[in-house]
């Protein structure tokens, strides 16, 4: 247990220590009180650390004072691939502080805290993604930026636009879709099937098919009956059949937006992960963006689809002109939780970009 406070006596100090099992409802009670999502707090905790099948005991560090719990800042566990081996890597997750408390650096020092906690344990590394550099771990080497691929239906849904240029833009937009549409690939040598949600045996199946060597999440069966089933999105899945047998799958993941926000549909996974079928890779974003056309935008992330196919089907990347103002490159960060450091894991350098093949998948959020 470590302390924190700027005065003294007893009433002034925050106490720092490692989440116990009798710290659950206190820890539900803070976050249903914080958060003003329509998620239960219930659900996220059960999802993100009590059903977590890589990584016990919950991974989380409090704060409190005088008995009180005020802030709470967790690591969300992931099994990740290097070759022949698999490994854990965490990353910062669910953070929640008491408003009479932010703005202290709390989330910060109780993920600190956590990392130390695990060096030398079973984790290999932390990984941390963020919409500008710096992230949430301390002592992280940036390894790079991830860019997504953005299809948009509406602009003025995403972006500050008045009501004249909203609907000057969702005709272009619209018009360039319909464009990319007449003379996108072919998709006749294939079906593809729509679930409600992910087939385990299926999707894992497909991975085994091609297992890429950079470092990446292990999608087993056991990942697929855990990972999309984050209570803050709804998830669908599309298989591509060939003579009936499936070559290729992709899972989609939206949720309602908050007031005032555009709908945007994000294509969170797709197997094998190593797909040279370009019949395939047609197949399904052809479905998945005729599925999704309710959307204002459909999101792709930079290694799940072939440029050629992507563009072909409309879709721009977030540091090109039109879609810049949608989103933005990720920044996406490396803390080895060995004493040596940089020391490479399994013969992976986990500091280098091209060691890596990460995408939504990889990321808590979705």
């Amino acid at each position: 247990m470590s302390a924190l406070g700027e005065a003294t006596g007893e009433e002034a100090t925050l106490a720092i220590r490692r989440y116990r099992r009798t710290d659950r409802e206190a820890y539900l009670a803070l976050a249903g009180r914080v958060r003003d999502d329509a998620v239960s707090p219930v659900e996220r905790f059960a999802w993100a650390y009590e059903e977590n099948p890589y990584l016990d005991p919950v991974p989380v560090f409090v704060a409190e004072r005088g008995g009180e719990l005020v802030a709470a800042a967790g690591l969300w566990p992931l099994r990740v691939r290097l070759g022949d081996v698999t490994r854990i890597a965490v990353q910062p997750c669910e953070a929640v502080v008491d408003p009479a408390y932010r703005n202290r650096g709390l989330p910060a020092l109780l993920v600190g805290e956590a990392v130390d906690a695990y060096r030398d344990a079973e984790p290999a590394f932390c990984i941390d993604f963020a919409e500008a550099s710096g992230g949430d771990v301390r002592d992280r080497t940036e390894v790079g930026r991830l860019s997504t691929y953005y299809r948009v239906s509406d602009p003025g849904a995403l972006l500050d636009l008045s009501e004249p240029l909203a609907r000057i833009g969702r005709t272009a937009a619209r018009g360039y879709a319909a464009a990319c549409d007449r003379i996108a690939p072919s998709t006749d040598p294939l079906s593809v099937d729509r679930y409600e949600s992910v087939p385990p045996e299926t999707f894992a199946e497909l991975y085994r098919r091609q297992v890429p060597a950079a470092i990446h999440a292990y999608r087993d069966e056991a990942f697929y009956r855990w990972r999309f089933r984050n209570p803050a999105w709804n998830y669908e899945a599309y298989v591509a059949r060939r003579d009936g047998d499936p070559v290729a799958g992709a899972v989609v993941a939206s949720r309602r937006p908050p007031e005032g926000e555009g709908r945007v549909v994000r294509v969170v996974d797709r197997v094998p992960l190593a797909l040279d079928d370009r019949d395939a890779e047609a197949s399904l974003l052809d479905a998945i963006v005729s599925a999704r056309s309710d959307a204002d935008a459909v999101a792709v992330h930079q290694d799940a689809f072939s440029h050629q196919m992507l563009s072909r089907f409309g879709f721009q990347r977030d540091d090109a002109v039109p879609v810049g103002g949608v989103g933005s490159p990720t920044a996406f960060g490396v803390r080895s939780l060995h004493a040596d450091g940089a020391a490479p894991i399994e013969g992976y350098d986990p500091t280098d970009r091209t060691d890596w093949l990460v995408g939504f998948c990889e990321r808590h959020s979705y």
